[in-house]
């Protein structure tokens, strides 16, 4: 099953950060600038970004997540 992952860009200091969620995101980084509720809504059609930080939602595939696709 792919899991969902956040990627945090900080500007700043051109760190990058990685999640499973959300809400760990944004207990880890608490001014970044932007709402939970903006970010629950947003639609990830392309990044987030503002001035701060770029966040970019993709997904983790295991292994088996691949050799099942390729038996379906």
């Amino acid at each position: 099953m792919k899991r969902r992952l956040l990627h945090l860009h900080i500007k700043a200091t051109n760190e990058q950060k990685y999640y499973g969620s959300l809400v760990g995101l944004l207990l880890d980084n608490e001014n970044l600038g932007i709402s939970k509720s903006y970010l629950e809504k947003y639609e990830w059609i392309e990044p987030y970004e503002n001035e701060f930080i770029i966040i970019r939602k993709g997904y983790i595939y295991s292994s088996n997540d691949i050799r099942g696709a390729s038996t379906k």
